[in-house]
């Protein structure tokens, strides 16, 4: 299994590489009303709308939204397309390297995948958008 690996809101996370189409630069998020809290807004990806996950510090604390995503990685889920924020993009693992382990820190059910010392986060998009409740450090719902 090969993960490709990046931070949000300063927190390592990771995703299985095949559920990875692209990484975009700078997307231009748009913020629509009544969409589920799960979600900061949509980007636009080859002429879908793609929802965009929300980062856990999304919302400062005077109330007002952050800029948009430095990156955004559009993955495939069960349910379509989704994109995952990134401030930074860290690298796509070797085969043979990741050495996975379940924790109990944020999430007793989450997946940290340890790659030179750090763990990383792995997120499991199909829980995400399946659960209104699930959270994983470093995003929010």
């Amino acid at each position: 299994m090969r993960l490709a690996l990046f931070e949000t809101s300063e927190v390592p996370g990771s995703i299985v590489l095949d559920k990875v189409l692209h990484v975009l630069t700078s997307p231009h998020l748009f913020r629509l009303p009544l969409l589920r809290s799960t979600f900061a807004g949509v980007i636009v990806y080859q002429g879908q709308v793609v929802p965009l996950l929300a980062e856990e510090s999304s919302e400062k604390q005077d109330g007002k939204i952050d800029q948009q995503p430095a990156f955004a990685l559009v993955c495939e889920a069960e349910y379509g397309l989704v994109a995952v924020p990134a401030d930074r993009i860290v690298r796509i693992t070797k085969i043979g390297e990741v050495c996975s382990r379940t924790i109990s820190e944020c999430d007793p059910q989450s997946e940290i995948c340890e790659i030179d010392g750090r763990g990383y986060h792995l997120l499991d998009l199909n829980r995400v958008l399946e659960d209104p409740d699930f959270k994983i450090c470093g995003l929010k719902n």
